[in-house]
């Protein structure tokens, strides 16, 4: 299944989402220096700004939205600054609760997402546990998270 498929089935599984604009989704990459892979941008841009949810938490929005908290851009900024290795971890994906988040790999190739769970330990302890996991390719991840 190609990306058109899958997008196709997340807009007839989540109607009524607010996609980004697309210079605004842009907008948003420039500010904060970042490039979203292209499934996400199109996620984002065609299907919903986040918002959307399995049995098991909701997809992180990147623009700000009544009520966000945190507010994505100034979240992941603010994360850039004082915790630069979270923001190694990529993009923050999806929030499971109880600060359990699956990040999406902004380097690797597939983009790779690897669920983070700050309670494995210390920061560095719980990146190098993160770092052992191999990852599930962002578009397989789409399709096992939301094909329920």
């Amino acid at each position: 299944m190609g990306y058109d498929e899958l997008i196709a089935q997340l807009r007839a599984r989540y109607p009524g989402g607010r996609p980004v604009p697309l210079d605004e989704f842009t907008a948003v990459e420039r500010l904060l220096g970042i490039v979203l892979p292209e499934l996400l941008r199109r996620v984002y841009t065609e299907v919903a700004d986040g918002g959307f949810y399995s049995r098991e938490g909701e997809l992180f929005n990147i623009m700000p939205d009544e009520g966000s908290d945190p507010i994505p851009p100034t979240w992941y900024r603010e994360t850039l600054t004082h915790a630069p290795e979270l923001a190694r971890l990529g993009w923050p994906l999806y929030d499971h609760g109880c600060a359990i988040w699956s990040y999406v790999s902004l380097t690797e190739d597939g983009h790779p997402v690897r669920v983070w769970d700050p309670v494995e330990g210390t920061v560095e302890e719980g990146l190098a546990v993160l770092r052992t996991q191999r990852g599930i390719p962002l578009d397989d991840w789409f399709r096992s998270r939301f094909d329920r």
